[in-house]
C-alpha cells in the first residue's frame, strides 16, 4: 500500500501562501478511482487516500482557481495557468518517496502543488524589484535638481521617493525634487511589486546655490602707456576655476582665459587715429556646482602722439 495526497495550502520561500480552491480532482488507478472536491470541507489543507502500489493518473477539472493568502487581508484570486500535463501520470511505489507536481504559472512565479509522499508546496518566484539611481547631479546649483532612476522587475511595480528620511510619496523617473536648502541631502527610491516585495536605492548629493566671491585689490589707477599692466585679486568660497579677460569698456566680449593673482596683462592700445581707449578688466570665479561671480576694474590706455 501507499498514500497519495494533495496538499492544498503551502508557503513559498518568500513567505507567500497559496491555496487551491474550487478544484475537482479525479484520481484513477489499479484499485482506486475517486473524485476529490476541495470544497467538500473548505477548512481542510490536504486531501489523501491509501492506495495500492501501481500506475495512476490525476486530472484537474475546469473551474479551479488559486488564492494568495495574506492575513488579515482577504484572500486574492491570482491569474493562473496549469502547465503540467492534465491528466498527469504518476506511480506509487512501496517504500519509496514519490513526488509528482501539478505546476501552475501565476503572476508571482511557478507554483507546485504536489501529490505523493511527503507532499509540499513550492513556489519559484521572480526576483524582487531592483532600483538603480542612474543620474543625480552633485554638487548642483539647482535647488530643485532632477534625479533619474531605473527599476528592473518582472511585473508591474509602484515607485516612491523620499528625501532626507521624510515620508515616501509616489514618483516616477525623472524625479524633480521640491526646493531644497543648501547642503547635503539623500534621495531614497523604493519600488514595490504586486507581492509586496521591495527594492530600493539611495544616493547622496549636495545643493550649493552660493557663488564664490572675488575682489580685485589692485590695478592701474592712471592711464597706461606701457605694453603691460598688472592686476591682483583675491577669491573665497572654494572656486574651482579662475578666468580673466579684458574688453572695450561697455561692450563685454572676448573669451576668458585661465589666470591667477597677480596677473600681468598685455595692454591693448587704441587703434589709429585714436590716442586714448577705455577698457574693463574682468575676473570670473566658478565653483564645482557651476555658481559664478565676477569682479571688474576699469582702466584706460593711451599712446603718445
Amino acid at each position: 500500500m501507499g498514500t497519495v495526497s494533495l496538499q492544498l495550502v503551502g508557503q513559498s520561500p518568500s513567505g507567500t501562501v497559496y491555496r487551491l480552491r474550487d478544484a475537482v480532482v479525479a484520481v484513477d488507478g489499479p484499485a482506486y478511482s475517486e473524485t476529490w472536491d476541495t470544497e467538500d470541507d473548505p477548512d481542510r489543507t490536504s486531501l489523501s487516500a491509501d492506495v495500492d502500489v501501481g500506475e495512476y493518473e490525476v486530472e484537474l477539472a475546469e473551474g479551479w482557481r488559486l488564492e494568495r493568502l495574506a492575513p488579515p487581508e482577504p484572500p486574492v484570486t491570482v491569474d493562473a495557468t496549469l502547465l503540467s500535463d492534465n491528466p498527469l501520470a504518476f506511480a506509487v511505489s512501496a517504500g519509496a518517496r514519490t513526488r509528482v507536481p501539478l505546476r501552475f504559472r501565476v503572476e508571482d512565479g511557478d507554483v507546485e502543488l504536489d501529490q505523493g509522499y511527503d507532499i509540499e508546496i513550492e513556489v519559484e518566484e521572480p526576483l524582487p524589484p531592483a532600483v538603480t539611481i542612474t543620474s543625480v547631479p552633485s554638487p548642483t546649483s539647482d535647488s530643485t535638481p532632477t534625479i533619474s532612476f531605473v527599476v528592473t522587475a518582472s511585473g508591474a511595480v509602484s515607485t516612491e521617493c523620499r528625501l532626507d528620511g521624510g515620508a515616501f510619496a509616489a514618483c516616477t523617473s525623472p524625479y524633480t525634487t521640491p526646493a531644497l536648502s543648501d547642503g547635503a541631502h539623500v534621495i531614497h527610491v523604493r519600488a514595490t511589486d504586486g507581492m509586496g516585495r521591495t527594492g530600493d536605492a539611495t544616493a547622496a548629493f549636495v545643493v550649493d546655490t552660493v557663488a564664490p566671491s572675488v575682489i580685485i585689490t589692485s590695478g592701474p589707477t592712471q592711464v597706461v602707456y606701457s605694453t603691460t599692466t598688472t592686476f591682483t585679486f583675491s577669491a573665497s568660497g572654494s572656486p574651482t576655476n579662475v578666468e580673466c579677460r579684458s574688453y572695450a569698456r561697455g561692450a563685454p566680449s572676448g573669451a576668458f582665459v585661465s589666470c591667477s593673482s597677480p596677473t600681468t596683462w598685455a595692454v591693448q592700445f587704441p587703434p589709429p587715429p585714436a590716442s586714448y581707449a577705455p577698457w574693463t578688466f574682468e575676473v570670473r570665479v566658478t565653483d564645482a556646482a557651476g555658481n559664478a561671480r565676477s569682479a571688474t576694474w576699469d582702466y584706460a590706455t593711451a599712446i603718445i602722439i
